[in-house]
């Protein structure tokens, strides 16, 4: 039962951060976060494709054309890290940073909330904290909450760019060993 009561409120957290963070995070200014995440997930996605000149690679093209959904290419980018035994490191480095920004997302939120439970307390005929120290505990609460919010999104855009970077990183290695293969077979020829 103490397992159920701890589990579900933290799935809750966890799901209400996801939603809320990104219109909260574009909301705040950038010398609040540290950095600028204002750019939706699309974005972070197209423009990491470009930069590492994805979008002529076998794997990733198919899914640029036509206007297909982003987040179709992002699955198969995850499926290809998945299944692909020589870059097993860069796939638990991007679940370590899927776990770590999922963390921080419900910590965001519990600490907005518990923030929010010291305020309202005030004025309960029991308060959590006393009168006057709860409006500096609702602060903390509230920075801590901000911070929870920064380190999520910059996990989450570090998992971006991990994730393109390991699959630009596959399709060299696609690349070189077509050339290799095609090297091998000229070769084969001249015999």
């Amino acid at each position: 039962m103490v397992v159920l009561l701890v589990y579900v409120p933290g799935l809750g957290a966890f799901a209400l951060d996801r939603v809320l963070r990104r219109p909260i995070v574009r909301m705040l200014p950038t010398w609040v976060m540290g950095e600028d995440y204002s750019a939706s997930f699309e974005e972070r996605l197209d423009c990491a494709i470009r930069d590492h000149r994805l979008e002529d690679d076998v794997i990733v093209a198919p899914y640029l054309d036509n206007g297909k959904v982003r987040k179709r290419v992002y699955q198969r980018m995850w499926t290809e890290v998945r299944e692909r035994p020589q870059v097993k490191e860069s796939y638990r480095l991007l679940m370590r940073f899927w776990v770590l920004a999922a963390t921080y997302d419900s910590v965001a939120f519990a600490s907005l909330l518990w923030a929010a439970a010291v305020g309202l307390g005030i004025a309960a005929p029991d308060p959590i904290v006393p009168a006057a120290a709860a409006p500096y505990v609702a602060i903390v609460f509230l920075l801590f909450s901000l911070a929870c919010l920064n380190e999520a999104s910059r996990y989450s855009k570090s998992q971006v760019e991990e994730l393109v970077a390991t699959v630009a990183h596959l399709a060299l290695a696609r690349q070189e060993a077509k050339e290799a293969a095609e090297v091998l077979a000229e070769e084969a020829v001249v015999v």
